[in-house]
């Protein structure tokens, strides 16, 4: 079932060009589709970038990307497609094989969607999310993830206004 939602999802991305925003504690079903990792470790902070850039540095992280840490091999895999292709030099001295093309990069003429400045959330003056600034662009695919308790329901419902905010400004 959640491959399918994940089909769906991608094929809603590509055909249509709508942007995604989805918070998941198990990376592995979905660093592959995303564009962006927002990071939220816990302690208020937010980290955001590309997702091998995120996973190099973060303490968590899906098995393809420790085995791409293991086997130092840069730019970090995020599916298995990926760790193929990476293992492309030493596949082809075995098998005489040639990868595919790698996946083309964001066009960088995508509209702005969405963008949250100092975005703050806090539940009896204990702050679950601190200070976010993010941007989400048409047709691009971004992951939310944490640890439960992180604060990515809280970020979520805040930026789509359903949730309290403490402070900050979300321009749709």
């Amino acid at each position: 079932a959640a491959e399918e939602v994940l089909a769906a999802v991608t094929r809603l991305v590509h055909d249509l060009g709508v942007t995604v925003l989805l918070a998941e504690h198990r990376l592995e079903r979905v660093v592959q589709y995303a564009d962006r990792v927002i990071h939220l470790p816990g302690d208020g902070r937010v980290v955001s970038g590309p997702p091998a850039e995120i996973f190099r540095t973060t303490s968590i992280a899906p098995p393809i990307v420790e085995l791409g840490r293991a086997a130092g091999w840069s730019p970090l895999p995020l599916s298995i497609r990926d760790a193929r292709r990476a293992a492309a030099p030493v596949r082809t001295r075995l098998t005489g094989t040639t990868p595919g093309p790698a996946r083309p990069p964001l066009d960088a003429d995508r509209p702005t969607l969405l963008t949250a400045r100092g975005v703050t959330v806090s539940y009896q003056g204990v702050p679950a999310v601190r200070e976010v600034d993010l941007t989400l662009h048409g047709g691009e695919v971004t992951a939310l993830m944490g640890r439960n308790g992180s604060g990515k329901s809280s970020l979520l419902w805040a930026l789509q206004g359903s949730g309290p905010r403490a402070a900050g400004t979300v321009r749709i």
